[in-house]
């Protein structure tokens, strides 16, 4: 963000603007690069946990519509428990602090 010469307000609003830009592309990021099983677990560290939270969310969704229209609930609910277990023993090994935000 260029500040020389300008309004603090309109490098306030450029930088904000910026802001908003970067949490849209890791949010997007975070989205496409869904896993699941073990692969998720891996997932959930290599992205920002506001990434993690909104990406878990989207995807239930879509998983659970899934299993709704395919009468599968039962094989998806393995699935959310396996997940559960791999986050489990993730924590289990410990975190750095850096792994915990």
């Amino acid at each position: 963000v260029e500040t020389a010469e300008r309004a603090v307000e309109a490098w306030m609003s450029m930088l904000e603007e910026a802001m908003r830009t970067a949490v849209r592309e890791e949010l997007e990021l975070g989205l496409v690069s869904y896993g699941h099983g073990d692969a998720r677990a891996k997932w959930v560290l290599a992205h920002p946990a506001q990434c993690v939270i909104n990406g878990s969310q989207v995807h239930w969704v879509a998983e659970v519509e899934s299993a709704f229209d395919n009468g599968t609930m039962s094989q998806y609910g393995r699935q959310l428990s396996d997940q559960i277990l791999g986050l489990i023993m993730l924590l289990r090994k410990g975190l750095t602090k850096l792994q915990k935000t």
